[in-house]
């Protein structure tokens, strides 16, 4: 860890540059809900042990913060994969971690938060100035008063991506609320884990998407309960990602006041999209589907064409060669084709495009596939 002049920090958390770590947990964590994955080896094989709480919101004004008495179990509602997004009787945090079955011990961590401000820098090489001072002090321009509260940490592009004839180190800088990690931290560790290293969800990703082509781009939509990534990565290398608002339980929510669906109902028809084609009573379920989620897929492709022209403007132009979509709408096709129309690419499910295995139990399989890639980190070449 190094500490710059202007009390910013740049951690070994939001990158892959500090190499590999053998962790047997991989979490998922948002702003209300905690997602782990945990393997263990029984008869040679791979087994999995899958859990989901939902949580209070972490990113809010701490009791230190505002003045009130805290006590040392904070009363947290009970959840699992299943949970109504209501939220049901609350129980403390660690009772709820052991009833899921959460091993205690360290963990690779991916945050899955809007709250995690992400921006391309180009730096220039200079033998009196390192690469960190340089990312401290043009971060600083950017982020403005923010930056006395920010913990900051980048990522270096290969140079297989920047442009010819361009004398510039390209990085990515991921900017985080310096509470909010820290809040991260300190529910991990109330429940006894310990986080080795926060990462995107893109950056937990990208390494695991295989290659048609070298130097071919994919697409990377990653769902989760209340928010979604959207980022580019070429030859296992971040480009650019942004962390959106939205997620599987907002639309879960918004289907049950449109349609009248129970939370149950609402579930099933955005995993399986409405059910059999052909059937009329299908079809008019995938309609009216179609209708209320419509929008919010506008905003995806919005936020991936934006990434891509980017990637157009700033780094050596290459072919888009796929997308994935991963978490809970993975196995939607509904969204699957509104995304192939709109993007004018392929767009696959985890399992066709990810070096992944594919768990089941404790919830929907899919929704887990950040948190597995985070446990299968150690395997990961992250050199």
């Amino acid at each position: 860890m190094s500490t710059s002049t202007f009390g910013v920090e740049l951690l070994g958390l939001f990158s892959s540059r500090f190499g590999r770590t053998r962790c047997l947990s991989g979490v998922e964590v948002g702003d209300s809900w905690l997602r782990v994955a945990r393997r263990q080896k029984r008869r040679d094989k791979d087994e999995w042990v899958l859990a989901d709480l939902y949580l209070d919101t972490i990113d809010t004004p701490s009791a230190q913060e505002t003045g009130e008495s805290e006590t040392q179990d904070s009363q947290l509602p009970q959840g699992s994969a299943n949970a109504p997004h209501g939220r049901p009787a609350q129980q403390p945090l660690r009772e709820q971690a052991a009833r899921a079955g959460i091993v205690r011990g360290p963990v690779i961590c991916a945050v899955n938060s809007p709250g995690i401000d992400i921006f391309p820098l180009s730096l220039r090489p200079r033998e009196s100035v390192s690469i960190d001072q340089q990312v401290v002090d043009m971060a600083g321009q950017y982020l403005g008063d923010q930056m006395s509260h920010s913990v900051l940490d980048y990522a270096v592009l290969p140079e297989s991506v920047v442009r010819p004839g361009d004398d510039v180190v390209a990085v990515l800088v991921f900017a985080v609320a310096r509470s909010l990690v820290e809040r991260i931290l300190d529910t991990l560790a109330s429940i006894g884990l310990e986080a080795r290293h926060l990462l995107t969800p893109a950056c937990v990703l990208a390494p695991r998407i295989s290659q048609e082509a070298v130097g071919a781009r994919n697409l990377v939509f990653a769902t989760a309960a209340d928010t979604t990534s959207v980022s580019v990565v070429q030859d296992g290398h971040v480009l650019m990602e942004r962390i959106l608002s939205w997620g599987f339980d907002g639309l879960v929510e918004h289907l049950q006041a449109e349609l009248g669906l129970d939370e149950a109902q609402s579930r099933m028809l955005l995993i399986r999209d409405g059910g059999t084609r052909g059937d009329v009573a299908a079809d008019s379920r995938m309609n009216a589907l179609y209708q209320i989620i419509e929008p919010d897929l506008q905003e995806l492709v919005h936020e991936a064409s934006g990434c891509l022209r980017y990637c157009d403007s700033f780094l050596r132009p290459a072919s888009i060669a796929t997308a994935v979509i991963t978490g809970p709408l993975a196995s939607n096709q509904l969204v699957r084709d509104f995304l192939e129309r709109a993007l004018e690419v392929p767009v696959q499910e985890p399992a066709q495009i990810m070096d992944l295995p594919q768990p089941t139990g404790g919830g929907e399989g899919e929704a887990f596939t950040t948190a597995v890639s985070c446990a299968l980190w150690d395997e990961q070449d992250t050199s």
